[in-house]
């Protein structure tokens, strides 16, 4: 593995975090829990690397929102792991997010869809409307932010 080889090279942190990240959604809780500790690790070494990578924050930010909406079995699992639950909240998630489009020279579709769902989780529903109505006019280059998906969120 890259990692192994050299530890100080940005994109060998995101690249092993995308694809252990890629297989969390396959698992259970525990395991689940558990890679997203060694995402969330990976995020961090990276960043250190390499502050100014938009894309890095904003997978920081994805990482945010999900522990931020653990519900209290994953809470509870992930304190029989690690001691303590990961913690994170929907302002860290925007913090993220919003660093994104600091260091973006263009708006992304889908780091506009995580501020406006941030938003709505924030109970900010004026905020999120104007986010998707601004995601909607991004042309979409990734079938997972696609138009149907600022559509659904919207709704």
């Amino acid at each position: 593995m890259a990692l192994s080889l050299d530890d100080q090279v940005w994109q060998a942190h995101h690249w092993y975090a995308v694809a252990v990240g890629s297989q969390a959604k396959f698992e259970g809780i525990q395991q689940k829990i558990n890679i997203g500790q060694q995402y969330k690790e990976s995020i961090d070494a990276a960043l250190r690397l390499s502050p100014t990578q938009a894309v890095l924050h904003y997978l920081r930010g994805r990482w945010c929102y999900e522990a931020a909406g653990l519900s209290w079995i994953e809470k509870k699992a992930a304190s029989a792991l690690f001691g303590v639950p990961p913690q994170s909240t929907y302002d860290e998630a925007l913090e993220c997010f919003h660093k994104v489009e600091q260091l973006s020279d263009k708006p992304w579709k889908a780091n506009q869809l995580m501020i406006a769902k941030c938003q709505l989780k924030c109970e900010n529903v004026t905020t999120a409307v104007e986010y998707l109505q601004q995601a909607e006019l991004i042309p979409t280059v990734s079938t997972e932010v696609s138009h149907k998906n600022v559509v659904r969120v919207s709704k």
